[in-house]
């Protein structure tokens, strides 16, 4: 099993889960850090900028662009 600890992308338009959700991803032993974003376009700017994001943890339904849009156009980006 693998010591490497991961770094995690949460992203949801509601700021109650998002906090929650980074709380309880914290104190899991193998995530050492929790980027927030907001909507897929938010995710897909971090991802463009931060290329070390090891899981993504997405709300499907957000303004300006959900979670379905949003895995469309990270899997049409080859990079």
């Amino acid at each position: 099993m693998s010591d490497k600890k991961l770094k995690v992308l949460a992203v949801d338009d509601d700021m109650i889960n998002l906090k929650l959700l980074k709380t309880m991803l914290m104190k899991t032993p193998n995530v050492s850090q929790v980027v927030e974003a907001k909507n897929g376009a938010d995710a897909i700017g971090v991802l463009k900028s931060q290329d070390d994001i090891d899981i993504i943890l997405l709300d499907i339904i957000m303004p300006v662009m959900g979670g379905i849009e949003m895995l469309k156009v990270i899997r049409a980006d080859e990079s």
